[in-house]
């Protein structure tokens, strides 16, 4: 697996343009984990910190969420490394 993280006041914005999940801290709280998928690429994802989460997807689906990921953090200013 690929461990991807996203960090930043806009955290949640960006992960539910991705997933249908309620990112907001009180139903997502620090150190919770979900199991979804965005289109076919599954991806395990664990709340790290208030406004950081690790997602986790299969290798071989990692460089197209990856590229979804840039683009859709680009329209909150995020830069993604």
């Amino acid at each position: 697996r690929t461990a991807i993280r996203i960090a930043g006041p806009k955290a949640e914005w960006v992960m539910a343009k991705f997933f249908a999940i309620d990112f907001a801290l009180p139903t997502f709280p620090l150190g919770a984990g979900r199991s979804t998928n965005h289109h076919d690429i599954f991806a395990q994802i664990q709340r790290s910190g208030a406004d950081q989460f690790d997602i986790y997807v299969f290798r071989s689906f990692a460089r197209s969420f990856w590229k979804a990921l840039c683009h859709a953090s680009e329209e909150v200013g995020y830069e993604v490394q």
